[in-house]
């Protein structure tokens, strides 16, 4: 991946680029920051190291010039600061820095903070990868739909609100809520294997055709099961498969494709499917279909409180009452313009 290094001195800017690049970053560098404001017009980058104190463009310009600019990617900024008081910290990070570095600054800590930097930066760039194949699949059955955003958004809110219970504030973590995030909108991603007989006929399915679509969440955990094979230590692809194999497992037991039931961390479904579970379930309910007529947002909180303990978690439908007026802006901002979704 390659860094944007930034500073006035000469010395400082050989010692960075000599560090950086042994440590595998290709580097391009900058004497000042009107410079790297130059170089940041011709392409950009996803990682800057800038020195705060620089004629003209400081860094903290630096960062405020970067923030104002509209683009599709993040950039991670980290500053190299001399000073340690906090309100200086502190205007800093308010300007639009990631982190911040006090100088003399330890190689072990630099490399270890840039490293941050990358991994965001690569998540991000995965998020993408992974939301345009979930994409991919959902417009076989919510042609032209905001569904798969509306479902990832309703995730997150479910998330944060589960980051405050007893029983969960040591699960979800800023990194379980990343993970989600990223991993999401893969949940149907098995359902490219109807066949197009099934997935698009109008009118409620045969119970021979419903068994056909149950084979979706099985269908789409083998695949994911082989990327495992290959890549063990990538702990996100553990969360997608649980999400595509247990999304439509109910707290009861009387969901598919296993039967699970209840929380239990070996034998239950996994939090993240249940997340997923009531976030999809909402948006199918509020939606328009083949089959059913939009339905509003009051009543589809009936629905849900109705099921829980049945259909849902009590846990997450009492997250959902704590964050149901977010929902139906949710739904409201990102709703959906002409065309109906087939089946669910």
């Amino acid at each position: 991946m390659e860094i944007l290094v930034v500073d006035d001195d000469t010395t400082t800017r050989a010692l960075l680029r000599a560090r950086l690049l042994q440590w595998g970053w290709k580097v391009t560098v900058a004497q000042h920051g009107a410079q790297a404001l130059e170089v940041l017009r011709t392409r950009p980058f996803r990682v800057i190291l800038a020195d705060w104190e620089m004629p003209g463009v400081s860094g903290v310009d630096l960062c405020r010039a970067v923030r104002a600019r509209e683009s599709h990617t993040y950039t991670y900024i980290v500053l190299l600061t001399g000073h340690r008081d906090p309100d200086h910290v502190r205007v800093g990070l308010e300007s639009g820095a990631d982190d911040y570095i006090i100088k003399p600054f330890n190689d072990d800590e630099l490399r270890l903070r840039l490293n941050a930097g990358r991994r965001i930066a690569r998540a991000e760039s995965w998020d993408a990868m992974v939301f345009a194949l979930a994409k991919l699949a959902g417009a076989r059955d919510w042609p032209g739909s905001n569904h798969l955003e509306r479902v990832r958004r309703y995730c997150m809110t479910l998330a944060e609100e589960l980051a405050t219970h007893p029983r969960y504030i040591n699960e979800v973590t800023a990194e379980f809520r990343l993970i989600l995030m990223q991993v999401c909108p893969l949940y149907d991603i098995g359902k490219v294997t109807v066949p197009d007989r099934v997935l698009f006929k109008p009118g409620q399915l045969t119970p021979e055709e419903f068994a056909i679509m149950t084979k979706h969440t099985v269908r789409g955990a083998r695949v994911l099961d082989t990327t495992i094979k290959r890549f063990p230590a990538a702990s996100f692809l553990s969360m997608a498969r649980d999400l595509v194999l247990s999304h439509h497992e109910k707290f009861d037991g009387t969901g598919y494709p296993e039967g699970r039931a209840g929380r239990d961390r070996k034998t239950g479904i996994p939090l993240a499917a249940r997340i997923v579970a009531l976030a999809d379930a909402y948006d199918v309910i509020r939606s328009k279909r083949v089959y059913k007529d939009e339905v509003d947002h009051a009543r589809a909180c009936q629905i849900i409180n109705t099921e829980s303990g049945k259909h849902f978690d009590p846990d997450i439908v009492e997250a959902f009452n704590d964050a149901q007026d977010v929902f139906a802006e949710i739904y409201n901002e990102l709703a959906d313009v002409g065309g109906e979704a087939i089946h669910g």
